[in-house]
């Protein structure tokens, strides 16, 4: 069996599976509730106060701004706007679930508008953003909406 070298998650997570994972991993690094930095130019927002509780990344690479989540349950918008605070600049990138799968016409409106006004100029919506908003941002965004999913990759 192969050994992950490094595992990120939260603090929210079992302690039954933090304890697992030392035995599995070459380190497990567990975020609390504060941002942190896991690497120049990567880091991790912090426990997000959300139900349930998760974290996202927060990338800036080369010029490029990211923030990419999990299933965004505060919502994306919220995340991108920590990250903005985080970087002290725009984040051009937003990737990930949005969480927008049981949202209506009005709600997905709003958070297209919101990224737009944030001022993200790509999106990669992934699993539960819900196929009614992947279609609203691949309106919004055109060319700048990539389509994602489990082995995309993204070359910047």
């Amino acid at each position: 069996m192969q050994v992950a070298q490094s595992v990120v998650l939260h603090g929210g997570f079992s302690k039954h599976l933090i304890h697992d994972l030392h035995g599995l991993c070459r380190e497990v690094i567990v975020v609390g509730a504060e941002p942190q930095t896991l690497v120049p130019g990567l880091f991790s927002t912090g426990l997000l106060d959300s139900q349930p509780p998760e974290q996202a990344l927060i990338l800036n690479l080369g010029g490029v701004t990211m923030a990419i989540s999990g299933c965004a349950h505060p919502g994306m918008e919220q995340i991108v706007e920590w990250g903005r605070l985080l970087l002290g600049r725009p984040i051009s990138w937003a990737i990930g679930g949005f969480h927008l799968m049981d949202a209506d016409d009005a709600e997905i409106a709003r958070s297209v508008q919101a990224l737009q006004a944030l001022g993200v100029t790509d999106v990669l919506p992934t699993h539960c953003t819900g196929d009614a908003a992947i279609v609203a941002f691949e309106q919004a965004y055109g060319e700048h909406c990539v389509s994602g999913g489990v082995g995309r990759r993204l070359e910047l």
